[in-house]
């Protein structure tokens, strides 16, 4: 099952963010929030909030770290690549046919929203062909807007040394998506996912897009769960 967002669940980045302390995991292009890809933990649904992610102390960061600004300044623009990746993801999942007619605007939507050659894109066609194999959608709640949803926990602000036209981070993901059978419209799999993992955004051309999105932990939990990216916030 794949995972879904709430109506206005981002939340400006603040100075609730440390720096990335850890390398990105070693395989980059999960295909995002829970339930796309292959998890290195996964639990048992149940019916508690799961392993929230409260507030983080604000980085103590050094004269001339990477990109002008700070740990804040580089969360808002993981944050606004985010947005628009789950944006994407929860249009191209609600009719995953889509994602093989390149004439279609949803597939433009969110191959705009990858950086070129990251082996993400071929992870989120390779959902979306075996959704639309099965022949399930994946659908917001009644009254949220997205399908996807991931927060950034931290960022990386390791020095002058790190490349300008990157950024590393950690993040939270929670989906209460609703998957459906396509033909029938009667429910398939209506739990809710929390899950961790790591990331990269690069610019190109000025324009910021996502480079990888690895998954960590895979928590799945009880339909109408809360979220757990959301507490201490």
């Amino acid at each position: 099952m794949l995972l879904v967002a709430c109506v206005g669940c981002t939340e400006p980045a603040g100075d609730a963010l440390e720096p990335l302390q850890s390398s990105p995991s070693a395989r980059h292009g999960n295909a995002g929030p829970a339930r796309t890809g292959a998890p290195t933990t996964t639990s048992e649904p149940s019916s508690g909030t799961g392993s929230g992610t409260g507030p983080l102390p604000a980085p103590e960061r050094e004269p001339g770290s990477v990109a002008t600004g700070a740990a804040a300044d580089q969360a808002r623009i993981v944050e606004g690549v985010l947005r628009r990746y789950d944006d994407a993801l929860t249009s191209l999942l609600r009719d995953p046919g889509t994602a093989a007619r390149v004439d279609e605007p949803t597939p433009s939507g969110w191959r705009a929203t990858i950086a070129p050659g990251a082996i993400l894109a071929d992870d989120i066609g390779d959902v979306a062909a075996a959704r639309q194999a099965a022949g399930e959608v994946v659908e917001p709640p009644a009254g949220q807007d997205r399908s996807y949803l991931h927060r950034v926990v931290s960022v990386d602000v390791s020095g002058p040394d790190a490349p300008a036209d990157r950024i590393e981070f950690t993040w939270c993901g929670w989906s209460p998506g609703i998957v459906r059978d396509a033909a029938t419209r009667l429910v398939v799999d209506d739990r809710v996912a929390h899950t961790t993992g790591t990331g990269a955004a690069r610019s190109i051309d000025g324009t910021w897009l996502l480079d990888s999105l690895d998954e960590s932990t895979i928590d799945l939990m009880a339909p109408g769960s809360p979220d757990p990216c959301r507490a201490g916030r």
